[in-house]
């Protein structure tokens, strides 16, 4: 009997360690006025949250201006909070490019976020699972390395 081809692997985990304690990083992961100079993962993109709820069952959605005039519209939805340990929230977003006329979208997908307290440090751990192709989620594992980058820079400028 012929097997079955492998299913290709649809999530990713991402892991970082930041200098700062775990409260501090969490709450650069639940305050609206901190997400947005570092969740685009470039500090040059307009970020900004135009419904910010952070509790369970709460939503929030955020856009991001590209150079070029194209905006992702990012949605949140909170599943779990447990400060300053653990998040977990589904994740889909809307491409709109300048026309107007949305050409990519991505439907709910789940991020957990575990904050691991390493002395006076904090590892960050992040799985991003359900994608629906390999492609997708290799874009958002660049996204989320270049997000946590630079949410290194945010904390050490704080």
């Amino acid at each position: 009997m012929p097997q079955a081809a492998p299913e290709p692997v649809t999530s990713l985990q991402v892991r970082r360690t930041f200098s700062q304690p775990r409260p501090v990083v969490f709450d650069a992961w639940t305050k609206r006025e901190k997400l947005e100079k570092w969740m685009s993962g470039a500090p040059r993109l307009a970020t900004k949250y135009i419904e910010f709820d952070m509790r369970v069952g709460g939503t929030n959605r955020m856009e991001i201006r590209m150079p070029d005039g194209s905006v992702y519209l990012q949605r949140v939805t909170f599943e779990e909070i447990v400060p300053p340990e653990k998040l977990v929230f589904s994740w889909c977003f809307d491409h709109v490019p300048p026309s107007g006329i949305t050409d990519e979208s991505m439907e709910d997908t789940r991020v957990t976020v575990l904050f691991h307290k390493r002395g006076d440090s904090t590892e960050v751990v992040l799985t991003h699972e359900r994608f629906p192709s390999t492609q997708i989620r290799d874009r958002h594992e660049q996204g989320w390395i270049g997000c946590l980058a630079e949410l290194e820079n945010v904390l050490a400028s704080s």
